[in-house]
């Protein structure tokens, strides 16, 4: 199984706060977002304390992503009593010329107010909302949202990997299977293309069969996968 994508996507979305510690990247960013509330093993023998320790005295959950390989820190995190959620599968094509602006889809290197005017129809909080800002702020990024304010996505570029990582595409739930979210999907590979970028790629969970038949078909392909454990911690009054 594929690391590199694993790691590709890490660099793309860090976490606001990270911190390197006995064997851990831990990263903390605030909100829900496992993705950014999450520690990365540096090495599969890391002590799982400092995990728990780290993330439950900022009031989060321990939460650790365990990539491609890292069977034997799997089996330790399961011994330790962290369990298993939001299983990830990423996928890949190359960007082609073929590919073309569409002329539905309006791309701006910020979020404007029709890409904020989608935070609530897609169950987005503010506070989710300013963390990615944040997060990407660095980057070199691409909104993108359909002409008729339904459907939007994001596209982060990374010139030296000639890569381009399609995030938060999405469609409002009344405007489903009317092939907005392939219309933005194309123009942000476009994007991409534009910026000499020779491969691009994305993640979703694994539950998501609509989101994986459309990439799937939209010619993107299974390159790498992951998954977190979670550790509740129960209160004690």
């Amino acid at each position: 199984m594929d690391t590199w994508w694993w790691q590709r996507l890490a660099t793309d979305w860090p976490a606001l706060h990270l911190v390197e510690r006995d064997g851990w990247h831990l990263g903390t960013s605030g909100g829900t977002s496992r993705r950014a509330n999450s520690a990365r093993a540096i090495h599969d023998a890391a002590p799982i304390e400092p995990v728990i320790e780290h993330y439950t005295t900022r009031g989060h959950t321990p939460c650790v992503q365990v990539g491609p390989g890292q069977q034997h820190l799997d089996q330790r995190l399961a011994a330790a009593g962290f369990e298993t959620c939001g299983t990830t599968v990423l996928l890949a094509r190359d960007t082609t010329p073929h590919h073309r602006p569409q002329p539905d889809v309006e791309i701006r290197d910020t979020p404007d107010a029709r890409w904020d005017a989608l935070n609530e129809p897609l169950g987005v909080t503010a506070e989710s909302a300013a963390i990615t800002a944040r997060i990407l702020a660095p980057a070199d990024v691409g909104y993108a949202v359909h002409a008729s304010g339904r459907a939007r996505g994001c596209a982060v570029h990374a010139p030296s990997a000639g890569t381009v990582g399609i995030y938060a595409l999405a469609t409002e739930e009344r405007a489903r299977r009317q092939g907005l979210a392939r219309q933005v999907l194309s123009a942000l590979l476009a994007w991409g293309h534009a910026r000499q970028a020779s491969r691009a790629y994305l993640a979703v969970e694994s539950v998501n069969r609509a989101a994986l038949e459309l990439y799937v078909q939209a010619g993107f392909h299974h390159v790498s996968r992951y998954h977190y454990r979670i550790r509740r911690m129960t209160s004690v009054s």
